[in-house]
């Protein structure tokens, strides 16, 4: 089984987005793919209908 990158958790938040056809609130944990900052800057760049909240550690 493939393990999800970066790009493929962007593209499966996107896909959600599109298809719900509503804004997109998001729960991450700490796994180190999810703090990349690739991700952080997709989160900014979609903050109109992306909320993201980080659980603590």
């Amino acid at each position: 089984m493939k393990s999800f990158v970066r790009q493929d958790y962007r593209d499966l938040i996107v896909v959600a987005h599109h298809r719900l056809k509503a804004p997109v609130v998001w729960v991450w944990d700490n796994l180190n793919v999810h703090l990349a900052e690739e991700l952080a800057l997709f989160f900014v760049e979609n903050e109109e209908w992306l909320t993201v909240f980080q659980l603590p550690s």
